[in-house]
């Protein structure tokens, strides 16, 4: 039996020969089930289908794949909170050069932006950093009396090498 490092590997492999990683339906690959309403970790290398950006291996993240997004691109996760609760939430992510603004979006409302950090380390070469992760600041989020909710990620603005996105952490207070 593979385990789902494996079963992702494969698929990323199979998703570049194709052609293009991100050409890979994001249906057809197996996401990462995370889902205490009180402590959601959403693995942002699984958006919804439709959702903009692509695929990339990355290294030092736990299922090594983040989602790569660029200016003007939105990815979008379902997930099941508890009605009527406050959240923190917060983005790791890496970022290989200028910054980006991202703006979190709660069933399509603003609850703050970011801006991102270069992660490259001083001294070393261009591309180092995307292996490099930060962490957004926190931001509150007041759900509403829906269970299933819809969180997204927009890149405002930024460079033309983008950002990765590893994961966003969404915690009941």
């Amino acid at each position: 039996m593979k385990t789902l490092k494996q079963i992702i590997a494969g698929t990323l492999v199979a998703g570049l020969a194709l052609g293009a990683g991100c050409e890979t339906s994001t249906s057809e690959r197996i996401p990462p089930k995370s889902q205490d309403p009180n402590n959601v970790e959403i693995y942002a290398a699984w958006p919804e289908d439709g959702s903009e950006g692509h695929y990339i291996n990355r290294g030092n993240t736990k299922y090594g794949v983040v989602w790569h997004m660029n200016c003007g691109q939105r990815a979008n996760y379902n997930a099941t909170l508890v009605p009527n609760s406050t959240y923190s939430v917060n983005v790791r992510y890496s970022n290989d050069g200028g910054s980006e603004i991202v703006s979190i979006l709660y069933n399509n409302n603003s609850i703050g932006r970011f801006e991102t950090q270069n992660t490259r380390t001083a001294g070393t070469n261009p591309g180092d950093g995307w292996i490099n992760f930060n962490s957004s600041q926190t931001f509150t989020m007041n759900t509403g009396s829906e269970s299933n909710n819809t969180i997204a990620l927009y890149v405002y603005s930024g460079d033309p090498y983008g950002v990765d996105i590893d994961k966003i952490s969404v915690v009941k207070k």
